[in-house]
């Protein structure tokens, strides 16, 4: 390319002169040959002082050293900060900075162009190359310039554009004489708000030249290119003054800054929008920043606590807290923002009426890329009505639970004397078939009665997490085992055959042996009730090796179940249809409690069939133990041969009556009292060596009151006592603990579990 020296260092002048930088140029030994007029500006000397090294008398003498050690070991660039002293006599810290050319084919040095900035006036450098040729350094600027940038002369003529001003077809080229009379004429005409991007810059240029800079000056434009589009252009212009001021040309600056006005624009929208959903959501909500400071609140805040946001900026929201929950409130809010923990609490907050309601407030913390929190954001929901509605239900579950364990004494007591009445006729005997069936059938309908009433507490205790069980380590092959015993003869009643697969080797489980034959026990009973007379019943217990699980599985020939029914099965009340006689019927409640037993043993129960009138199976697993139990303890010294002197306290003269011939019949000794002071005095004067005593008791004293009684007089202190009752669910069985009986027994009693609890009462000396 061939290049018009003068011309092209009249271009590079132009340039300098435009910078806001101090630019200066120096020969290969550092001898300065030009700078532009901003040192007159900072310095307040003529540039002729600057030339060969006469501006280092304007360096700090501290810095001159620095200088000259920096030059003396440079390369091809230079950079080092030195103080300068400007016009007003101060000193103010400028970053040099420079680059070192050589010419073409390692040429010899051909010197040194560079820049000195104001750190301290705030203004941007922008680093210069140098090529060693005017023409050059000019080229490398303008190509790195990342904006459209013009160079004009005094005329307005075009005389110089960069890359980036040439890439698009709207922006003339510097060339032919058309072309610059074309430019000329636009700006000469243009005026602000135009329309065409050259007009625009025109009008910016007109002021340069005019001796006026322009700095970030917006224009709207329609591209020619692009007709029905707008872009938005930031122009800056400044004029280039030669020695003396007079105005050689000027330079314009155009950046296309469509794309970041429209994100910016579209960030705004956004934030319209996030405001408008935020102040119209029901819950409150809040944003804060890393520190836990709030600042931004929605509009349902200020409208429920009547406050505004100078009030709760940063921890005014204190201020609205119940004095008795803020401490713990803050302290809990400090933990999560030291922490970066989500955030959730509960607590009443006071309305512009005064009163509080509570909230459930949570808050997700914010993070950059790197993971650092840099905000929070956070709601409160009103929960008031919720907490209200969960306490009704809680009572409600109270008043449940009391009218059930009412309803379970009130069918107890009047099945005691009955069941007693039963084991007595089994006692004295009789030849009577007729009267054996009328007893046999007595005893089952009290049986079933007393199950149903077992399953109705047993379901409502694990539905409020009261079902406790007494685990220990046992052989569950060895408990299907014996419940399969239990329940096949009356299995086989019913026209059933029963067939029971259990391994030889234990299958050892930790849990309450007592619920597990329940769960065992249960799903027989459901398979007797549900097969006709013929059909068989299958029970196995296996271990499956690769689960690591005990799994017991009940199989019968019955009735079967359809999907809809598999659905709802372990439900409470839930039933298969079965007609108005309901020969078979019940509450329901077998399976629900079957499920939560093997629940709470951290098992699983599922029930399969392929329709109505292909049977049913239950499979129950559990998870197997490591090991056999230790060994047992040592057994108990059996209770002394012959009868006992028993005191019946009890309130109910059936239940009394028929319990006392029960026992005597059983050989021991026995005296009955019918309310809590006559049972007390009967007691101390009979000195017996069991006393079983009903809790809910007239005449002034109950149960528990009697049982205090004997444990505070000598004469019966060591007497064994036992609590026989309606009530038996955990609570009355603490309560007659803590009262000093040794034994609850729940109404109606099996013979043989009053039995054991005689069999291990010593008789007393």
């Amino acid at each position: 390319m061939n290049v018009n020296p003068d011309r092209d260092s009249s271009r590079f002048r132009f340039l300098a002169e435009a910078l806001p930088q101090i630019v200066w140029t120096a020969g290969p030994g550092g001898a300065w040959d030009f700078v532009n007029r901003r040192w007159e500006e900072y310095t307040g000397l003529p540039r002729e002082s600057a030339m060969g090294f006469g501006w280092m008398a304007s360096l700090h003498p501290d810095d001159r050293g620095e200088w000259r050690a920096r030059a003396s070991t440079a390369g091809r660039s230079l950079t080092v900060r030195c103080r300068l002293r400007v016009a007003d006599g101060t000193w103010r810290w400028f970053l040099f900075r420079a680059d070192h050319e050589v010419a073409e084919g390692d040429g010899p040095p051909l010197g040194w162009v560079g820049t000195a900035t104001d750190e301290e006036g705030g203004e941007g450098g922008v680093g210069i190359s140098y090529s060693g040729a005017e023409c050059r350094l000019l080229d490398a600027v303008l190509a790195a310039a990342p904006m459209s940038i013009v160079v004009a002369d005094a005329e307005g003529r075009l005389v110089r554009t960069n890359p980036a001003a040439t890439h698009r077809p709207s922006v003339p080229r510097a060339g032919s004489e058309g072309e610059r009379g074309d430019w000329q004429g636009r700006w000469a005409d243009g005026s602000e708000g135009s329309a065409h991007p050259v007009e625009a810059r025109g009008w910016a240029l007109a002021r340069a030249l005019e001796g006026e800079s322009t700095w970030g000056q917006l224009a709207e434009v329609e591209p020619p290119e692009a007709p029905g589009t707008h872009r938005t252009l930031l122009i800056s212009a400044a004029p280039v003054r030669l020695v003396g001021g007079r105005i050689a040309g000027a330079v314009v600056a155009q950046l296309d800054i469509t794309d970041r006005m429209e994100a910016e624009a579209a960030l705004r929208e956004s934030e319209a929008r996030f405001r408008t959903l935020a102040d119209n959501i029901s819950q409150f909500a809040w944003m804060a920043d890393e520190t836990g400071w709030i600042s931004w609140y929605n509009r349902r805040w200020f409208e429920y606590t009547g406050t505004t946001l100078e009030e709760m900026e940063g921890w005014g929201w204190r201020k609205v807290h119940h004095p008795l929950h803020v401490d713990q409130v803050v302290e809990k809010f400090s933990h999560c923002i030291r922490t970066g923990e989500p955030w959730e609490d509960t607590f009443p907050l006071r309305s512009r009426s005064g009163g509080y309601r509570w909230f459930l407030s949570r808050a997700l913390p914010i993070r950059d890329e790197s993971g650092k929190v840099v905000r929070w954001f956070g709601t409160n929901t009103d929960v008031t009505e919720l907490r209200e509605a969960e306490e009704a239900l809680r009572e409600a579950g109270r008043r449940k639970d009391q009218f059930l364990a009412t309803l379970a004494h009130e069918l107890r007591n009047p099945l005691a004397p009955v069941r007693n009445a039963v084991q007595i006729l089994r006692k004295v005997g009789s030849r009577d078939g007729r009267a054996v069936m009328a007893r046999d059938l007595i005893d089952r309908q009290v049986t079933h009665m007393a199950r149903i009433v077992d399953d109705l507490l047993d379901v409502s205790r694990i539905a409020r997490g009261g079902m406790r069980l007494r685990r220990e380590r046992r052989d569950l092959a060895e408990v299907v085992r014996h419940t399969a015993g239990d329940y096949r003869p009356d299995l086989e009643a019913r026209g059933l055959s029963v067939s029971v697969s259990c391994p030889e080797e234990p299958l050892w489980v930790d849990g309450d042996p007592t619920r597990l034959a329940q769960v065992v026990g249960n799903l027989l009973h459901n398979a007797g009730k549900f097969t006709p007379p013929g059909g068989r019943v299958w029970v196995r217990a296996e271990a499956d090796p690769v689960s690591r699980e005990a799994v017991v599985t009940v199989r019968d020939t019955g009735v079967g179940m359809d999907p809809e029914l598999i659905s709802r099965l372990f439900d409470p009340f839930s039933q298969a249809e079965q007609g108005l006689a309901r020969s078979d019927g019940g509450l329901g409640l077998g399976l629900a409690l079957t499920k939560g037993l093997v629940d709470l043993h951290g098992g699983t129960v599922e029930a399969q069939s392929d329709g109505t009138g292909t049977g049913s199976t239950f499979r129950v697993r559990l998870p197997l133990a490591e090991g056999a139990p230790a060994p047992d303890r040592p057994p108990e010294p059996d209770a002394a041969e012959g009868g006992l002197r028993v005191v019946v306290i009890e309130d109910n003269r059936d239940t009394a009556e028929s319990l006392g011939l029960l026992l005597s019949l059983s050989g021991h000794q026995v005296e009955v009292a019918y309310d809590g002071p006559s049972g007390i005095r009967t007691a101390r004067e009979a000195r017996p060596d069991v006393v079983i005593c009903d809790i809910g008791l007239p005449g002034g004293a109950d149960g528990y009151a009697v049982a205090r009684a004997l444990r505070s007089d000598p004469t019966t202190s060591s007497t064994r006592l036992v609590a026989l009752s309606g009530y038996g669910q955990a609570e009355d069985r603490r309560r007659s603990q803590d009262a000093g009986f040794d034994v609850h027994l729940v109404k109606p009693v099996e013979v043989e579990e009053l039995d054991a609890v005689l069999a291990a009462v010593p008789r007393r000396g």
